[in-house]
């Protein structure tokens, strides 16, 4: 079998579930091809040493400005058409646009699944969000079969597109079931943390409650706040005690959750973040690590976890953050082998292959 894995995210960028889920379905014998587009110009890309476990990755550079200059449009179209004008069992797109790119290969009848990780559409403004919604809704009655991220996503594909529950599958994220085995006991001295710290993992953009963040760090001088991974967005001026770091290898990670005292989940509600079911929240979980974190409606499902607090506003995170810092968190993190057993990339990806040998048999 082969698929072809059409992702927002290159290859070569920080570790998410498209990376994730490729390696799985290719671990199981299924020829996989992974492209992404990037623009020229437009994305740093972190190339981190990482093999690729038998996936083809295809990464391209296109010329940017195409959602505002139709020409430009137009030639990515047909060099990314060109590209995968060949025979696929199951192409998977994870964005709306990325259907006008399939015009040659759909000659070739392949199956075609929408795998839905973000409320899309709300990553964009005014005009050209009008237009991915429109889009989505209409890719959503073209494609096989959608795969989504998180219950919010389900019922949004059912109330706003009309789409029948039978045709959608909620997968949602994951741990890496070597979590620990990726760990390295010796790690550069930079990324040795201070004490009294508080730590969030991920891309900064917009979503970032930046502005809570820094009213925090200001009335709590003794306190360290660390931001680390791609930054979207130029930020404010951050008082000294905000530490902004790069990236890191995802060998480091474990090493990076095991220093941190709090690990912090600090996102805007909003159409957007409503929708999302952090990758992040699986990793701290899975070393039993305290965790403060904006409320949502998806994050409902962690509420019973007695290491997780959520706060609506800078009074309660303030209130949340010394209740947890009240608790004995000095402690070594200990695995969760059980929760991590049951939620592991490995059993997502038994609910894709579910998925695609259905649409394939």
């Amino acid at each position: 079998m082969k698929i072809l894995y059409f992702s927002t995210v290159n290859w070569k960028w920080i570790k998410q579930r498209p990376h994730f889920i490729a390696e799985g379905l290719a671990d199981e014998g299924i020829e996989v091809e992974y492209i992404s587009l990037t623009p020229f110009f437009k994305q740093k890309i972190d190339k981190f040493p990482e093999a690729n476990k038998n996936v083809f990755v295809n990464d391209k550079y296109v010329i940017p400005l195409a959602s505002k200059i139709s020409l430009i449009e137009t030639i990515n179209r047909c060099y990314i058409q060109n590209i995968i004008d060949k025979p696929y069992d199951v192409i998977i797109i994870t964005h709306p646009i990325q259907y006008q790119y399939l015009k040659k290969t759909l000659e070739y009848n392949p199956r075609i699944i929408y795998d839905c990780m973000d409320n899309i559409p709300y990553f964009y403004e005014k005009e050209y969000r009008n237009k991915i919604i429109e889009l989505e809704n209409e890719i959503c009655k073209k494609v096989d079969n959608i795969i989504v991220s998180s219950f919010y996503l389900k019922d949004k594909m059912i109330n706003q597109y009309g789409i029948e529950e039978n045709k959608i599958t909620v997968i949602c994220n994951a741990v890496a079931r070597d979590l620990v085995e990726r760990k390295y006991k010796v790690i550069p001295e930079e990324w040795i943390l201070k004490k009294k710290n508080i730590v969030y993992i991920g891309t900064i953009g917009k979503w970032l409650d930046i502005d809570l963040l820094i009213k925090y760090a200001i009335a709590n001088k003794d306190e360290n706040i660390y931001l680390i991974g791609p930054k979207e967005n130029e930020l404010k001026v951050l008082p000294s005690n905000i530490y902004l770091l790069p990236p890191i290898e995802h060998k480091y990670i474990v090493s990076i959750i095991e220093q941190a005292e709090i690990l912090i989940i600090p996102f805007k509600s909003g159409e957007l973040i409503d929708a999302v079911d952090p990758v992040k929240i699986y990793e701290y979980k899975s070393l039993n690590k305290y965790v403060l974190c904006s409320r949502w409606k998806e994050m409902i499902k962690h509420e019973d976890d007695e290491t997780i607090y959520f706060y609506e506003d800078l009074k309660e995170f303030e209130a949340q953050m010394h209740d947890i810092r009240t608790k004995n968190i000095q402690n070594i993190t200990s695995l969760n082998k059980c929760y991590i057993e049951q939620n592991n990339w490995d059993k997502r990806v038994e609910k894709y292959l579910e998925v695609v040998f259905k649409l394939c048999n």
